[in-house]
């Protein structure tokens, strides 16, 4: 069971790191005219959509998850605030959507090798719809490159 929270627990940090990521482009993206809002906008609920299975899940072994603090969270909107300075274009935020994308598929596959023999079908599932989202979501952008 612990092996599952574990799980959880990553899956959680990534989700999270997506969300937050995505919510400070949404933020920053606000008032300019980019056409990839949309996808962001929808990205965004997917990812509150994923963090809210892993919360219900681990409340069924009785865990809260552990919110990723702000320090963990800066490097990363510090490195979208200076990006989306330099441009702002839709070929850009689309290039790095799909680094970000792929950096989380890339993580997730790394712990779903990790906990293979010791997470149950559950968490496997909300692993793969991860996954799912975000190849969607590259297949999705890749339209602005």
């Amino acid at each position: 069971m612990d092996e599952n929270i574990e799980f959880l627990q990553e899956l959680y940090k990534t989700s999270e790191m997506g969300k937050s990521s995505l919510s400070e482009l949404a933020k920053i993206l606000d008032a300019k005219e980019n056409k990839i809002k949309l996808e962001i906008d929808q990205d965004l609920e997917k990812y509150e959509n994923i963090i809210s299975k892993i919360d219900k899940l681990a409340l069924k072994y009785d865990k809260k998850m552990d919110k990723t603090g702000f320090m963990g969270k800066a490097g990363s909107i510090m490195g979208i605030r200076m990006e989306v300075s330099k441009d702002n274009s839709d070929s850009k935020i689309a290039d790095m959507l799909i680094q970000g994308y792929t950096m989380g598929i890339l993580e997730v596959n790394r712990k779903l090798k990790k906990y293979k023999n010791s997470i149950g079908h559950a968490e496997k599932k909300i692993a793969d719809e991860l996954i799912d989202f975000q190849n969607k979501s590259i297949k999705n952008i890749k339209k602005y490159l």
